[in-house]
């Protein structure tokens, strides 16, 4: 699998990228790998006269401590509508929309969406619930 296949299974994603949001920032290396990143600051480049290019600062989660970093990205780019490459690594910015959780959250609280049974795996005794996504 490719990048611009990943890209295209990748839901709940959002058009624009904001600074407090969440990313997916994926990248081609032995295949896709992807990390979750938090989005610190959005400051547009004043030193380019062509086309809208912004420092995007953000702290990759995966990591402990966390990891700052800034890369100099256009509108398309860091909206996840275009790829770029970094020192020749193919990469991807997939801004998160997180509403879509909290959205299935407030069904499930308002009873519009209920836990469905299912049998315990490999023939264990017991039953386990599992919530049902629309």
């Amino acid at each position: 699998m490719n990048l611009e296949e990943a890209i295209k299974l990748i839901l709940g994603r959002k058009d624009t990228l904001e600074e407090k949001d969440l990313a997916l920032w994926l990248f081609e290396v032995d295949g896709v790998r992807s990390t979750y990143v938090y989005i610190v600051d959005i400051t547009r480049d004043t030193s380019r006269n062509v086309g809208e290019w912004w420092h995007v600062t953000f702290h990759v989660i995966a990591k402990v401590p966390s990891v700052r970093r800034t890369l100099i990205l256009r509108t398309e780019q860091m909206t996840g509508a275009e790829t770029f490459t970094v020192d020749g690594q193919k990469m991807a910015f997939l801004p998160i929309d997180l509403s879509k959780d909290a959205e299935f959250q407030d069904k499930m609280r308002a009873g519009k969406v209920k836990p469905a049974p299912v049998e315990a795996p490999m023939g264990g005794s017991g039953k386990t619930t599992l919530r049902v996504v629309k």
